[in-house]
This record gives structure tokens, C-alpha cells and sequence, in this order.
């Protein structure tokens, strides 16, 4: 029964599949052994400094642990400034230390939400470029610092975590909004070996795998899952309308009022990596 779980559950991952703009934003996934976390390969700043995120499906931004990170082309996002309402940043943030990422001063506020620890820090927003392994480059991309005895729970040798929920400063938002391409992704996720991030629609290859899948519509929840948000906000994750569920075709012993989202939210059927 769990193997058929478990494929279960992949398969339904594989349903926010699109396909891949030949232009578009190509990134390496893994999956962790350990903690069967999937993450991906990036570089960051002036340095390429390599950084080793999780996927997060229901994450809202970027961040990482930048202890031990440097830049030149790093740049803060200054509060009350228009790039902080498209980020909903909160409040402003400031360091009494010499500038550098993730200190400085007058900058947007960041909820940086680390789920593995359920904790929450207030860090600031700032932009720099974004380099994947196939040589694309992304500007002004935004992201929050994290110190590293916040960045606990993650995969070994990761450092944070990379956000694709539906908001403006998610990555796929980013690179469609960049490089004037679709707003759409895929995840291809590997058991083991090297799976695919595709970023800005398309086709992925010359035979499209998406042609060939069965789809299901994506909802939304119209109260806010996230750990802080404004009331009256919808939620940033991806669910989808399940009314029953069969394993080896007999039906699981579970309430229909569950796959239900009520008017607080709860309930419903959310992808989540």
C-alpha cells in the first residue's frame, strides 16, 4: 500500500507539468537520501557563489543562508518602495554592522519561513543575479538572507530554499515577467539521479511528454496557508479538487468534508513538495 502511495503522490506532482520554452530557465533537481528533500543547483552575485536550494512548492520567495556570502552587484530593496509592495514586504529593516547581504539599512522587510524548523525570521529583501548551469542569467532577481543557525532541517549541503508559489517574486514569476515568456513550470522529480526544473512554458524536447498527461485544474484556497499574511489574502499554494481516493481500487476510508477547503480555509487538497 505505501508503494502505491507513494506513486500516487508522485503522479500527482507530475500534474503541474507544462512544458519548457526553449529560452526558458533550466534547472538540475535532486533528491536527498536522508530527508527526501528535492533541491536544486544555482549561482548567486558577483562571485557565482553556488548555492544549493530546496524546492519549496508552496514557498513564496528565495533565501539563504549568507553568513558567508559576498557580492558587489548585491543591491537592498528599500522599503515603501514599489518593489516592496510587489514582494508584500513588511515593515523596514536595519543593521547596526557594516553593509553587506543581509545587512543593511532602510531595506523592505522579509518573513523568511524556515518549514523544517517552523520558524520565522525578519530579514530584508534584496536583488541580485541569478546564474543557472545553462548559463542564463536572471537580474535583479529578489531574495532574503538567512543566518545559518536558522537554515537547520534543510538537506545536507543545502543552504536554503527556493520558492515557486504564486506570487510576483516566486522564480517562475520573476523569469516570465524578465524574459517576457509564459508563466508556467515543470518538475520532473527524480526517484534518483538528476531530475528537471523548467521555467517559461514551451516544449521540453521534441516529443512533449505534456501532450500525453492527464490534467486536473489547480484551485485556489481563498484564505492565506502562509506562516504570516494580511487577512483577505488568498493562499500562494497549489491545490486541486480530489473527492475520493483508491488504492489498488478500493476506496480509503476518508471524510469527504476533508477534501473540502471550509471558510477558514482548512481542509482541501494541496501539492506540495
Amino acid at each position: 500500500m505505501a508503494a502505491s502511495l507513494n506513486s500516487f503522490l508522485f503522479f500527482v506532482a507530475i500534474l503541474v507539468y507544462t512544458s519548457y520554452a526553449q529560452n526558458g530557465l533550466n534547472l538540475p533537481i535532486r533528491k536527498d537520501a536522508t530527508t527526501l528533500q528535492y533541491y536544486t543547483t544555482l549561482e548567486m552575485g558577483s562571485t557565482r557563489a553556488t548555492v544549493n536550494a530546496v524546492i519549496d512548492l508552496g514557498a513564496q520567495f528565495f533565501w539563504f543562508d549568507c553568513d558567508n556570502y559576498t557580492s558587489s552587484t548585491y543591491v537592498p530593496i528599500p522599503c515603501g518602495s514599489q518593489k516592496c509592495e510587489l514582494a508584500k514586504g513588511s515593515g523596514c529593516i536595519g543593521c547596526n554592522m557594516p553593509p553587506r547581504p543581509g545587512c543593511t539599512n532602510d531595506t523592505c522587510g522579509a518573513s523568511a519561513y524556515n518549514p523544517f524548523q517552523d520558524v520565522l525570521v525578519s530579514q530584508g529583501f534584496e536583488e541580485d543575479t541569478l546564474y543557472s548551469k545553462d548559463h542564463v542569467e536572471v537580474p535583479q532577481f529578489p531574495y532574503a538572507c538567512m543566518n545559518t543557525r536558522f537554515s537547520e532541517g534543510l538537506a545536507s549541503g543545502t543552504s536554503g530554499i527556493l520558492g515557486l508559489a504564486r506570487t510576483e517574486i516566486s522564480l517562475h514569476k520573476q523569469v516570465a515577467n524578465k524574459f517576457n515568456l509564459p508563466d508556467k513550470f515543470s518538475l520532473c522529480l527524480p526517484s534518483s539521479g538528476l531530475g528537471k526544473l523548467y521555467v517559461g512554458g514551451g516544449s521540453s524536447s521534441k516529443s512533449d511528454v505534456s501532450k500525453s498527461l492527464i490534467t486536473t485544474p489547480l484551485i485556489i484556497n481563498p484564505v492565506s496557508t502562509a506562516p504570516i499574511y494580511t487577512v483577505g489574502d488568498p493562499s500562494d499554494e497549489y491545490f486541486i479538487n480530489v473527492q475520493s481516493i483508491r488504492i489498488h481500487g478500493e476506496p480509503l476510508s476518508v471524510k469527504s468534508s476533508y477534501f473540502t477547503i471550509d471558510k477558514d480555509g482548512v481542509g482541501g487538497t494541496k501539492i506540495s513538495t
